[in-house]
């Protein structure tokens, strides 16, 4: 009994709380000589296993500030596409109505400039209306020219001598010939038809170069 006295002492003391544990089990070298228990709190733990190495996060952060910068930057490209665009058709626009066509081309080829304020020109535009519901598929494209600056220049880049001055002018794309001024109903038949018409540059019969 005395031989095992000592060592059923050891692991009663083991076993009862001791004043400076608060109330948790001792760990002696008798009952558990190879292990040793971390005890880290709750949250901690969880901090642990749920946050980021630093690198991570840094990349994170690049990655959201990099989608950011590209919201403006695409609106921006976006606004000055469509400025180049713009400039684009205007340019080519330019160029069609200066330079006749292909007969095979389906845009509308027969342009007229008029004005708002101009009896002339309206009559001009009036007559233009009755022509195209006696010709089926006729179309003419009528531009305001004196309240628009870029259709009175593109007139002007037609009429480059300025031969007609202004308004009523009217342009076939596909023959390259021009109407000055108020004509005849049957003249302008015939000019929109590809059968007559004046053309661009003609020599004044009075002299002048």
């Amino acid at each position: 009994l005395k031989l095992f006295w000592p060592r059923c002492r050891l692991k009663t003391r083991a076993l009862l709380p001791h004043p400076h544990t608060e109330g948790r089990a001792v760990q002696t070298a008798v009952d558990m000589p190879s292990t040793r228990v971390q005890h880290l709190p709750l949250m901690r733990r969880v901090r642990a296993s749920s946050s980021l190495p630093p690198l991570a996060l840094l990349f994170l952060l690049a990655v959201l500030g990099g989608v950011a910068s590209m919201v403006p930057c695409k609106a921006s490209l976006s606004a000055a596409g469509a400025g180049v665009k713009a400039v684009t058709d205007t340019v080519g626009a330019a160029l069609q109505a200066a330079f006749p066509s292909p007969i095979s081309d389906t845009k509308p080829h027969l342009i007229g400039f008029y004005a708002e304020q101009s009896m002339e020109a309206k009559r001009m535009k009036y007559l233009g209306d009755l022509l195209e519901k006696e010709l089926p598929g006729t179309k003419i494209v009528w531009l305001e020219a004196w309240q628009h600056p870029m259709n009175e220049r593109l007139r002007a880049t037609i009429d480059f001598k300025n031969q007609c001055g202004g308004v009523p002018y009217l342009f076939n794309r596909k023959t390259g010939k021009v109407l000055c001024g108020v004509v005849a109903y049957d003249k302008l038949r015939l000019w929109a038809q590809g059968l007559g018409g004046d053309a661009r540059v003609y020599r004044n019969i009075g002299g002048d170069p």
